[in-house]
């Protein structure tokens, strides 16, 4: 059995899979000027599924290969989704760019400005549908 995981990395997180996450963070941290730490992984049968579904969830974030401009718990929360975790029942992850901060909601419609409730910032939603 194969582990999907979310690792973050300054302003990014990466999306993947391995059978071995701790060797993975070794491998790729070789290879980064950051430090990287795995946030959180999840035994699956079907990884390759999970992580390419992701990827096509997360496409419009995507800054290189398996790496997405998102905040860390909009990773989190869209590999719970793909898992079907039964604790969650998302159409979408609203974030916000300033703060990072994260909400499950229904979709806003197409160019909503929306005020953060954390940082009370006013922008154009950013949206994480699935």
């Amino acid at each position: 059995m194969s582990n999907v995981y979310v690792m973050s990395g300054g302003k990014h997180i990466k999306i993947g899979i391995s059978t071995d996450v701790k060797k993975r963070i070794s491998a790729v941290q070789t290879g980064c000027p950051f430090r990287v730490e795995i946030v959180k992984a999840w035994p699956t049968n079907q990884p390759s599924k999970i992580e390419v579904a992701a990827h096509e969830v997360l496409r419009k974030y995507r800054t290189a290969g398996e790496w997405f401009n998102v905040p860390t718990p909009v990773g989190v929360l869209v590999i719970e989704a793909l898992l079907n975790r039964p604790r969650f029942q998302l159409k979408a992850i609203v974030f916000c760019r300033y703060c990072t901060h994260t909400k499950s909601m229904s979709v806003p419609e197409h160019g909503s400005v929306l005020r953060c409730t954390k940082c009370n910032k006013r922008d154009t939603a950013h949206v994480v549908t699935f």
